[in-house]
């Protein structure tokens, strides 16, 4: 019985499909992720108040995700219910991110397939480039607006309470310098990179 392997790419972590045949029949055929990630590993140990800080890096497309669910499996923990203005700035922060990995998606992953190619940076030299890089622009300018929407929403508003915990009318503690770090940190250390 022949066993066909199809890696995946264009997709976010890596997979594949497998396929195993019987008799020229197809017997089954699934979806099978292939990478090991081990975060439930590395974790171990370290104090629970520093997942919000280290779950985020599971996935570089759905960070905020992971961010959102570290902070809620913390109040959880802790039996804290979170003020009605966090949970809409969490709603805020995830439609933002929905935004972002939709237009992503789009843009990355399916439309070298809508244009009969591996990749963006393959575009068949007979193919009309004008609808898919007026498309692409769009497209790029949905994902910044959905980072827009993600960093005005959560990053101001946490660096705005970081702030106030060390400016006071008498003095501005230097410890601010380092709090303003870890909250960016927290949310995106490739911020930078996300927002030009």
């Amino acid at each position: 019985m022949p066993t066909l392997k199809f890696p995946l790419s264009r997709i976010e972590g890596h997979a594949q499909v497998v396929i195993e045949v019987q008799g020229g029949k197809v017997v089954s055929a699934y979806f099978q992720a292939t990478e090991f990630r081990g975060f439930d590993h590395l974790v171990k140990g370290v104090p629970a108040e520093d997942m919000v800080v280290i779950v985020p890096r599971i996935c570089g497309v759905c960070s905020t995700a992971h961010h959102v669910a570290a902070v809620e499996a913390l109040e959880d923990a802790y039996g804290v219910t979170p003020p009605p203005l966090a949970r809409n700035i969490r709603e805020l922060l995830l439609l933002g991110q929905l935004i972002q990995n939709q237009a992503t998606s789009l843009f990355i992953f399916t439309m070298p397939d809508r244009l009969g190619t591996e990749s963006i940076f393959q575009i068949p030299d007979q193919a009309d480039t004008a609808q898919p890089m007026h498309i692409a622009q769009g497209v790029a300018q949905v994902r910044k607006a959905g980072t827009n929407l993600i960093n005005v929403m959560a990053i101001e508003q946490a660096l705005r309470v970081a702030a106030e915990r060390y400016i006071t009318a008498e003095r501005i503690d230097m410890e601010l310098e380092h709090a303003v770090g870890r909250v960016v940190r927290a949310f995106d250390p490739c911020i930078a990179c996300a927002t030009h």
